[in-house]
C-alpha cells in the first residue's frame, strides 16, 4: 500500500510541467530589441545608416567583430544562455542607471557582435555580469539617439511615430557584397514622455 501510494506520488510530481528558465537579460533594453518592438515603417530605407561602432579606443565592425574578444579588451566578460533558437550571446558595461550592450545573434551572429545598444534609463540585472563602464570611456554608435527629441530622430532616420511606450524604429536594406545577399539594419529608439531619446540600438544582420 506504501509502495503504491510512494509510486502515485512520483507519477504526480512527473505530470507537473517545469517552467522555462528564463534568460539573464530577460526584459533589458537589448533583451527586448531583439526579440520584439514596433513595426518599422514601409516602404524600407536602402540607405545603410551604420559602418562602424567605436568604444573607448576600440572600433567595432557588426558581424565581423568577435563578441568575446571584444569584451575581454574592454574588460568585461561575453556571457552565453541557451541553446538552438532560443540562444543569445551579450557582454556588457554599466554604471549608475547606464548601460552598454553588445549583443550576438545566437543562431546567425556566428559569434560576432550583430547588435549594439545604450540604455540610460534603466540599470542592468546582476544577472546579467556586467563589467564597469568607466566615465572616461565614450561609445559611439555611429547615429544620433541619446538625449535626442524624437522629432530629429524621425526627421534623419525615417523611423516611424513613438509607440505607446515610446518605441520608434525604422529598418534599412541594403545590397551585401555577395550576391543575393543583404544586408538587414534595424535602428530602434526609446524616448521619455518628454519626448527625449533614453535608449538606442543597431542590429545588423546579413543574408538572402
Amino acid at each position: 500500500m506504501r509502495r503504491t501510494a510512494f509510486t502515485c506520488l512520483l507519477l504526480a510530481a512527473s505530470a507537473v510541467p517545469v517552467l522555462a528558465e528564463e534568460s539573464p537579460i530577460a526584459n533589458t533594453w537589448i533583451d527586448q530589441v531583439s526579440r520584439s518592438g514596433p513595426a518599422a515603417p514601409e516602404p524600407w530605407g536602402t540607405v545603410k545608416q551604420v559602418y562602424g561602432v567605436t568604444i573607448g579606443s576600440e572600433s567595432v565592425v557588426l558581424e565581423e567583430t568577435q563578441l568575446a574578444d571584444l569584451a575581454a579588451r574592454l574588460g568585461t566578460e561575453a556571457q552565453h544562455w541557451g541553446e538552438a533558437g532560443e540562444a543569445v550571446s551579450w557582454a556588457c558595461l554599466s554604471r549608475n542607471a547606464e548601460t552598454l550592450w553588445l549583443y550576438s545573434d545566437g543562431e546567425m551572429g556566428d559569434g560576432g557582435v550583430t547588435g549594439v545598444g545604450i540604455d540610460v534609463r534603466d540599470a542592468a540585472p546582476a544577472s546579467a555580469k556586467c563589467g564597469t563602464w568607466p566615465a572616461d570611456m565614450n561609445a559611439d554608435l555611429g547615429i544620433m539617439g541619446i538625449g535626442l527629441p524624437t522629432d530629429v530622430i524621425i526627421g534623419n532616420y525615417l523611423t516611424g511615430q513613438p509607440d505607446d511606450y515610446g518605441w520608434f524604429r525604422s529598418v534599412n536594406l541594403t545590397p551585401a557584397a555577395t550576391a543575393p545577399f543583404e544586408v538587414w539594419q534595424e535602428l530602434t529608439f526609446r524616448a521619455n514622455e518628454d519626448g527625449t531619446v533614453n535608449a538606442v540600438a543597431v542590429m545588423q544582420i546579413t543574408g538572402d
